[in-house]
This record gives C-alpha cells, structure tokens and sequence, in this order.
C-alpha cells in the first residue's frame, strides 16, 4: 500500500497515497479528499485506529455511513490487490 494508486486515465476515480501513518482517498477528478484512514503499526503489518469521512455536501453527496464503510474497505482491497500485481 505504501506505494498508493496514481490515475493513470480518466477512468481512474481515485487517488490514494500514505503520508506519516495516514491513508488518504481523494477523488481523482476533483481532487477532494474523501476518506482519511489513520494507520498504527501492528508489528510487520498496520491496523486502522481511525477512519473520517469528508461530509461537505459541497465535495461529496454520499450521507450512509454504512455504505461509506463498504467503499472504503472495497478501496483498499483494490489497493492491495494492484500492489500484489
């Protein structure tokens, strides 16, 4: 994860990178930040402490918590799988 996903195309909708032990979700269009994770080392691997949710309805519309969870897991399981590849 350490090396983050970069939009490579216009179809790529998320730019995701670590910066001191925190993961960041921005839009790849917008730019706007919407999910920050914070990391705390577990050993050799990391554990997520806290995660936000930007709710500026003017940057993101999305108000289901639960359905916030269910992407922000989806977005790190992809990032993990295109780091494996």
């Amino acid at each position: 994860m350490a090396f983050g996903l970069i939009p490579q195309g216009t179809d790529d909708r998320w730019f995701i990178y670590i910066e001191s032990d925190q993961l960041f979700f921005h839009r790849g269009w917008t730019g706007y930040c919407i999910f920050t994770v914070q990391l705390v080392p577990s050993g050799m691997e990391y554990a997520v402490a806290e995660a936000w949710v930007n709710r500026d309805p003017s940057e993101y519309t999305q108000t289901d918590s639960e359905a916030d969870i269910r992407l922000l897991d989806d977005l790190i399981e992809m990032l993990l799988q295109e780091n494996l590849e």
